[in-house]
């Protein structure tokens, strides 16, 4: 499973960090449970630097 944060619009941005396979699933993750006329604007995988 990889980190990604992905940025959901309506009218204003929101950042939610979902932990996921892919981006694809990352952007479902997101949006589950929240109003359909949200948006998925990016998905960005998250990369530990240690």
């Amino acid at each position: 499973m990889k980190n990604f944060v992905v940025k959901v619009s309506r009218k204003e941005y929101f950042e939610i960090e979902v932990t996921a396979e892919n981006k694809d699933e990352a952007a479902q993750s997101a949006l589950s449970g929240e109003p359909p006329d949200w948006k998925v604007e990016s998905v960005e995988e998250v990369v530990d630097e240690q």
